[in-house]
């Protein structure tokens, strides 16, 4: 093959599954659909084959997400946390600044002062928009269903996102566990020898009826090639740059997004079809109704970002149990 491809670091991995063992990124629909795998709604499985890694790119590509939402639309959106993982002496640690995760940590520190349903309400608050590791991988699919129900083969590459815990079954497979008795499968993404890997998915019941997706069915199949020369060299070439999903917004878009997620303001999205509602009780005639929106549309200085909170900046920390640094924004998000 004339695309160079590198195997894997193990060395980089045994940290990685040491990293993950003690802890215990927004496209549109369309092009959602054609860069991720699909995973099925309910229970059942999609067969992968991971891509060797490109020389000088990563096998994957971690971040962390956080899920905020919209209570006047019940839409919800990710936003990938500045933070980023740093290498210490005390191993692998996320560090930097984020708003949201420090109003996080705000909340349950806030609850460790509660009790009852006061304590329950206040971290249910802080699990919504907790930080979630998520994990990027170049794959190929070996089986899947186009739009139009067309069954397709070999698709790809496409983007494998997942969280901690079939991340951390793909670590362990691969460089074994001796307590367990697992021996390491090594290579998996190698052209010739590497592995299919079958997630399978079981959708259970949780706690208060709720349901959740379960991959511990998930397995490497036995050995066998990737493809043919020449189509591993073709899906070489097109495979993504894993990097180029984290995606971070500013300090004040976090702000601003963390703002809509309590009520505290509206989307501009949202006051702009309220405007689209006057022009449209005016007949359409721009030329007025550019200055009734602006006399009469329902868009109170409360429910806009302030300026003075805006200009405050955050102050760096190396821990999660950080002090809390922002204090303008956060007496702000705290109604004090």
């Amino acid at each position: 093959m004339s695309t160079d491809y590198e195997g894997l670091d193990m060395n980089e991995l045994m940290n990685e599954a040491k990293r993950v063992s003690d802890e215990g990124g927004v496209a549109g629909n369309g092009d959602y659909l054609e860069k991720f795998v699909r995973l099925p709604e309910r229970d059942g499985f999609s067969l992968l084959r991971f891509m060797p890694r490109k020389k000088g790119t990563p096998f994957f590509v971690v971040t962390r997400v956080h899920t905020l939402n919209n209570p006047a639309t019940r839409q919800k959106k990710t936003y990938h946390c500045p933070k980023t993982l740093v290498k210490t002496e005390r191993g692998d640690r996320w560090q930097g600044d984020c708003i949201i995760c420090k109003y996080y940590n705000d909340l349950w520190q806030k609850s460790e002062g509660k009790s009852g349903k006061e304590q329950e309400d206040l971290q249910n608050q802080a699990r919504a928009i907790k930080p979630v590791e998520r994990y990027y991988y170049n794959v190929i699919v070996r089986s899947e269903k186009d739009k139009d129900g067309n069954v397709k083969k070999n698709v790809g590459p496409k983007i494998y996102s997942c969280g901690k815990t079939v991340h951390s079954k793909i670590i362990r497979a691969i460089l074994g566990d001796p307590t367990a008795g697992e021996k390491p499968l090594g290579d998996v993404s190698h052209p010739t020898n590497g592995r299919d890997f079958r997630v399978v998915k079981k959708v259970v019941k949780g706690g208060g009826g709720s349901e959740y997706p379960n991959y511990d069915q998930s397995k490497f199949e036995d050995p066998a090639p990737a493809g043919n020369l020449d189509e591993v060299e073709k899906w070489l070439e097109n495979t993504h740059d894993l990097q180029s999903l984290r995606v971070i917004k500013t300090a004040d878009e976090l702000k601003y997004a963390l703002r809509v997620h309590l009520g505290m303001v509206k989307e501009q999205s949202e006051i702009n079809d309220e405007l689209a509602e006057f022009r449209q009780a005016d007949g359409g005639n721009s030329s007025t109704s550019s200055a009734k929106a602006a006399s009469s549309a329902p868009v109170r200085e409360d429910l806009v970002v302030s300026s003075q909170a805006t200009k405050a900046t955050a102050a760096s920390s190396s821990s999660e149990d950080e002090v809390l640094a922002d204090d303008e924004f956060m007496k702000e998000l705290s109604g004090m």
